[in-house]
């Protein structure tokens, strides 16, 4: 579909409107001798409009004529017309095959690196696809893709499977992480499992050892949950390789202070923006100079230039807009700052552990106020898998 529209703009297309009570005949007539309708929109019942090449024009006017249609021309566009609309302008002409040039021989490299893929640290990738000579300006016939699948899965263990397309001049990477491999038990050690962590017991579930504590126990790091020893009464004591699955309660603790007069930024509703274009890796001010304002904050918004939806150009529109802001003294509640205090500190604990809001159990705050400032403590109870081996040696 982007080919058709890309030869109807180079060969020159008529945006028509055609009207009648047969407009589906119309239509089927058309596509059925090939004539391309591009972006056919319908007006109402009997009113199309649509683009066709210009040298369909004669015969989309006999299947006018054949169905009883009228047929009006809304707009004339593409390098032809626009090439005889400027004919008297040489600069311009000559400006114009240029750039048309220019941007056809820019589609011929890379430009844009979209990597798709979960649990994994995306910069490591664009390190490695630049190890390898992937990069923004790369040129696309240089590009080995099966090489290059086998070179990533090589040098990542994590990584299970490849995805490599290039889509105009989009560079599109795919990746699944590998899972985890299963722990292979020594069935010939021996072992026993103690705690790695200091929590209250939830869970037990024995395959093979003798359990030491129970659901409920308050349990320290180096505590024996599970003993290597097995008694029978017909085969009596032995020795064997402890497994368990074994929960328990963990506590985590986060503690912060802040003041109760402080001082808060306040968005005046003056801002300034600021833009740039950059080519690749050099950049143009087109209003030179810094902010006009003493204090701000800066949000910045940048969108790369694209003939089509993956046909990316090394052209980069940026603004930064400044927000003037000023800072007011304000004094604040023991209640305002304790609830702000608790809710970000539980955020911190539970965005650096796994699987954080599955096993997450409870929360709680201690407060401790003075005539300056407030303390607050909080307490995170995640449920967690514990435990770790330690080997027994005779």
């Amino acid at each position: 579909m982007i080919v058709k529209k890309i030869i109807l703009n180079t060969v020159g297309y008529l945006k028509i409107e055609v009207e009648g009570f047969f407009i589906q005949r119309f239509i089927n007539l058309c596509i059925s001798k090939g004539i391309f309708l591009d972006d056919t929109k319908h007006l109402n019942q009997t009113t199309i409009i649509s683009k066709i090449s210009k040298d369909d024009f004669r015969r989309v006017c006999k299947i006018a004529k054949q169905t009883k249609c009228k047929i009006k021309i809304r707009k004339k566009g593409g390098v032809p017309f626009l090439l005889h609309r400027y004919r008297k302008r040489k600069i311009f002409l000559v400006l114009f095959i240029s750039l048309f040039v220019l941007c056809f021989s820019l589609t011929r490299f890379i430009w844009n690196i979209d990597i798709i893929a979960e649990d994994i640290d995306k910069t490591e990738i664009l390190r490695l696809l630049e190890e390898e000579g992937i990069k923004s300006g790369t040129r696309i016939s240089k590009i080995n893709t099966e090489e290059l699948i086998n070179t990533i899965r090589l040098k990542r263990e994590d990584i299970s499977w490849v995805g490599v397309k290039i889509k105009g001049t989009n560079f599109i990477l795919e990746i699944i992480p590998a899972k985890e491999k299963p722990e292979i038990i020594d069935e010939t050690k021996i072992n026993n499992i103690i705690s790695n962590k200091k929590g209250i017991i939830t869970k037990i579930s024995v395959q093979s050892g003798t359990a030491r504590v129970k659901v409920g126990d308050e349990v320290e790091e180096g505590t024996l949950l599970i003993e290597g020893v097995m008694e029978g009464k017909y085969t009596g004591i032995r020795y064997v390789n402890s497994r368990a699955d074994i929960y328990a309660n963990i506590t985590y603790s986060k503690e912060e202070t802040r003041k109760l007069m402080g001082t808060e930024k306040v968005v005046t509703g003056n801002e300034y923006n600021q833009y740039k274009i950059n080519f690749n890796n050099f950049k143009i001010n087109l209003n030179k100079g810094v902010s006009k304002f003493e204090k701000y904050d800066t949000i910045e918004t940048k969108k790369k230039f694209r003939l089509f939806s993956n046909y990316y150009l090394p052209i980069e529109f940026e603004k930064i807009k400044y927000k003037e802001i000023t800072e007011e003294n304000k004094q604040y509640s023991v209640e305002y700052i304790t609830n702000e205090l608790k809710a970000k500190l539980e955020k911190e604990i539970l965005s650096g552990l796994e699987n954080k809001y599955e096993n997450f159990v409870d929360s709680f705050a201690d407060t401790k106020v003075n005539e300056k400032e407030v303390t607050v403590v909080v307490n995170c109870v995640v449920e967690e898998k514990i435990g770790k081996n330690e080997n027994l040696v005779f």
